[in-house]
């Protein structure tokens, strides 16, 4: 499951006491969701792709006082798993 992680590179703080309302753009439902702050204040979602793709993902972050677009393009691959080389001299 691809974690997402919310920063400013310009140093700018995120609203506080905010939700954030997230369209993944796979199909799925727009999410609303509480925008918690952890303990190094880098607000962190999840989201489960169920296809393989590229995908822009548009989230506004708001509160009663003010509101933040951002955005980001994401690609979703299949992993392998029990993946082995095998020595083709014999």
């Amino acid at each position: 499951v691809p974690t997402f992680t919310f920063t400013d590179p310009t140093g700018a703080d995120f609203p506080t006491d905010a939700s954030v309302l997230i369209n993944w753009n796979d199909g799925s439902d727009p999410e609303i969701l509480a925008f918690n702050h952890t303990g190094n204040s880098i607000p962190v979602v999840t989201h489960n792709y169920t296809v393989n793709g590229f995908y822009t993902i548009d989230a506004f972050i708001y509160n009663m006082i003010s509101g933040y677009n951002v955005s980001t393009n994401v690609t979703i691959v299949e992993q392998i798993h029990q993946f082995a080389i095998t020595n083709g001299y014999y």
